[in-house]
């Protein structure tokens, strides 16, 4: 069994907390990286089905387990394994639909490079390492 990175997604309207079918934002622990949909007015898609995958934007991703409301009820956190979390934000990355709005500095400002991210494990993964060991120690 792999690592897991809790990824959260704000998907849920603030109003009321049922799922909006969007994702406004998204985070990951400990304020490793903060992203803002980068046009809030006309966020991704995302849906979340029962064979426990989530689409994002046309794209599924598999998830290990996930928990509504979490945090509060704009939230819902969803746990990936490592590989397919690193693949998930490189994936992402590429895309430019979110804005890296703060994070761990190494992480923000590999966002902010222009060219595409690898799936180099030395780089991206060592970040999201850090994640988890965050989450393993809650």
């Amino acid at each position: 069994m792999t690592d897991l990175v809790r990824i959260d997604i704000a998907c849920n309207d603030p109003d009321n907390g049922l799922f909006a079918s969007i994702a406004q934002q998204i985070q990951l622990p400990d304020g490793l990286m903060e992203l803002e949909a980068r046009d809030y007015d006309r966020p991704p898609r995302f849906v979340v089905f029962g064979d426990n995958t989530f689409r994002l934007a046309g794209k599924r991703w598999p998830f290990v387990r996930a928990k509504d409301w979490y945090g509060n009820w704009c939230w819902n956190a969803y746990w990936l394994d490592e590989p397919v979390a690193r693949a998930f934000l490189i994936w992402l990355h590429g895309r430019r639909l979110f804005d890296c709005t703060c994070g761990e500095e190494r992480l923000y400002n590999v966002w902010k490079l222009e060219q595409p991210l690898d799936l180099d494990p030395n780089g991206l993964g060592r970040l999201l390492l850090k994640a988890m060991i965050a989450e393993q120690h809650r």
